[in-house]
């Protein structure tokens, strides 16, 4: 039975995908005017799933292609535990048929500075995940699906994209059931585009955005690009959800701050209820319309099982674990990894790994002056450089890193991909012919200056090692995140600097990662040839079919101009109780509610 529903499925996920792709290419494709139709037909069946058996919605998808004909596809919701990040050690030996309503509570490390993703990026998204929408979320192949648009087309020649919102959809507050219309949808995405720094760039494609009625938002571009959808869905940064006129009337330095309530709504399943010193809690809201489709990523149905959300600000690491234990929390996230056994032998604690927060981790060289701005010394820290060992020490145990060095974070989009020249990256070390290139380019001997912080000094040594294999004497400066911060955005006080990003920086697009464009972030990278900027600036108007050719030919570039040494990746150690079920954990983001549950 289950390799009857995983063959319908995975055929229904084809031609929702083909039908994406056929709108996101644009120019000289056929018009299509309905991509999804929502909710055509409604039935109950009962659908298997692996932890939970339950009686979930069976939605019929039409997808209506350029010929007059109707295709009807019955997707069958088969969920898991934890359907993004799933833990095995969740998963209950017996299943369970009853959902607990419960409140869920769970701890956060810092404090919440405001609510408005628009103003800063440190623990807003709390707000966002469970309160907020975007009008497309990425589903878990990172395929933008529509949440708040029920169908969408563009004009034949790229330029035109209509979009018609769901009727019915309604603001949590601050004004609950307020209607949400097209005007609130452009000005809280002419918000993020002045924002954001994917939207800056997507924005220099925008000719016009009007909003011909109030279910309708048509959107002009000056030129065909496939980046349309992707901002809509935009993960990491600042995202562009869908905000009241109290929130997107004022700017991004005056929105809602701690305790501050009288501005704060969304669209999503849980409205905001409670904001004072270190706690904060949400509420289902009745209210809320939820989209169809399977759980994917950040796309598909919210169940909102949890009748109340609630997170407690507890920012040392053994009071989280203490209070997981005692059961005042359900939930703490990440956890050090010298904890683990610790925490493992917890009584009703599970302790897992999350694939799908990977870190990638390397060494960002000065690209500007220096002995790193040669390219051959470059290569010959990469040549020489002892991936697995330096992994080990960041990472402390082998399961919680692998290695990988494409271009895009592994795992996501286009990670993993294999191009001629990354050989350097997966060969093993080889310290004299490394040597020997730094002789060759005349800097044997020469004084590096190397930065880190606390976090990344164990690994910074291992950097320091190598380089004094090579020859050069090496100044390594551990500081705090200031004055580290301060160093690294001044050529003459830096040539190498340790640091890390995640999967929303490295694993969506080339677009968002700063660090391998010119001069765009603080190592300066120069591209020399101009090569890769105008790849960048091809990628953005490209259709997906172009950006797949150029993700290769700029993996091939960067392992010859290389931006940054890339190390690998560590992946996140993460605890909780072990009856929580159905937590998302996206891209190594903070955890989202809105489908988890407690068994009873």
């Amino acid at each position: 039975m289950l390799k009857a529903i995983s063959r319908r499925f995975w055929l229904g996920s084809l031609i929702a995908a083909v039908a994406l792709t056929l709108v996101a290419c644009g120019g000289g494709q056929p018009e299509v005017q309905t991509v999804v139709v929502e909710k055509v037909v409604e039935k109950t069946v009962l659908v298997v799933q692996t932890a939970a058996p339950k009686v979930v919605e069976k939605t019929v998808l039409v997808v209506e292609t350029a010929a007059p004909k109707i295709v009807e596809k019955t997707v069958l919701v088969v969920q898991t535990a934890t359907p993004v990040a799933t833990s095995p050690a969740s998963v209950p030996t017996k299943p369970s048929i009853v959902r607990s309503s419960r409140q869920i509570t769970w701890a956060l490390d810092s404090n919440i500075p405001t609510l408005d993703v628009h103003k800063t990026t440190a623990n807003p998204r709390i707000g966002a995940l469970h309160a907020q929408e975007t009008l497309f979320s990425f589903d878990a192949d990172l395929i933008p699906q529509p949440v708040l648009v029920r169908d969408w087309s563009t004009s034949k020649d790229g330029l035109t994209w209509t979009f018609k919102l769901r009727e019915g959809i309604t603001f949590n507050g601050p004004v609950e059931g307020r209607p949400f219309t097209s005007e609130h949808a452009m000005r809280s995405w002419k918000r993020w585009i002045e924002r954001d720094n994917f939207g800056i760039i997507l924005n220099k494609f925008i000719a016009s955005i009007e909003t011909p009625d109030p279910l309708t938002l048509v959107v002009t571009l000056k030129e065909p690009s496939g980046l349309l959808l992707d901002g809509f869905a935009r993960i990491g940064g600042h995202e562009p959800v869908m905000m009241p006129p109290e929130m997107y009337e004022v700017s991004p330095e005056k929105g809602p701050g701690p305790g501050e309530m009288e501005t704060f709504g969304g669209t999503g399943p849980y409205k905001l209820v409670s904001w004072k010193g270190d706690r904060i809690r949400f509420e289902k809201w009745g209210g809320y319309k939820s989209p169809a489709g399977p759980v994917s990523f950040y796309a598909g149905a919210k169940h909102a099982h949890a009748r109340a959300l609630e997170a407690v600000v507890i920012p040392e690491s053994g009071a989280r674990i203490a209070a997981l234990s005692t059961g005042q929390v359900d939930w703490i996230g990440v956890i050090p990894g010298e904890q683990r056994s610790r925490v493992q032998a917890m009584k009703d604690v599970s302790v897992w790994v999350n694939e799908t927060g990977a870190v990638r981790i390397g060494v960002w060289p000065d690209h500007v002056e220096g002995p790193m701005s040669h390219a051959a010394v470059r290569k010959a820290l990469m040549m020489a450089y002892p991936k697995e060992n330096a992994l080990l020490v960041a990472a402390g145990s082998r399961d919680l890193y692998r290695t990988c060095g494409s271009l895009m974070i592994c795992k996501t989009r286009w990670g993993g991909l294999r191009t001629p020249g990354d050989e350097i990256y997966y060969d093993p070390p080889n310290v004299k012919a490394a040597k020997q290139l730094v002789a060759d380019a005349g800097v044997s001997g020469a004084t590096v200056i190397l930065l880190a912080v606390e976090a990344t000094a164990n690994v910074a040594q291992v950097t320091q090692s190598v380089l004094t294999d090579l020859g050069f004497v090496v100044d390594l400066q551990v500081s705090d995140a200031a004055t580290y911060s301060k160093r690294r955005s001044d050529p003459k006080t830096m040539d190498l600097f340790h640091t890390g990003g995640p999967v929303s920086w490295g694993g969506i697009s080339p677009l968002l990662n700063s660090s391998i464009s010119k001069k765009t972030f603080w190592n300066n990278y120069q591209d020399p040839t101009g090569r890769f900027t105008a790849m960048l600036d091809e990628f953005a108007k490209a259709p997906r079919e172009r950006q797949d050719e150029l993700i290769k030919e700029m993996q091939m570039l960067f392992y010859q101009d290389l931006q940054y040494i890339p190390i690998g990746e560590t992946l996140p150690l993460i605890a909780q109780k072990s009856k929580l079920r159905g937590v998302e954990i996206n891209m190594g983001g903070p955890p989202s509610m809105v489908n988890a549950w407690l068994d009873d």
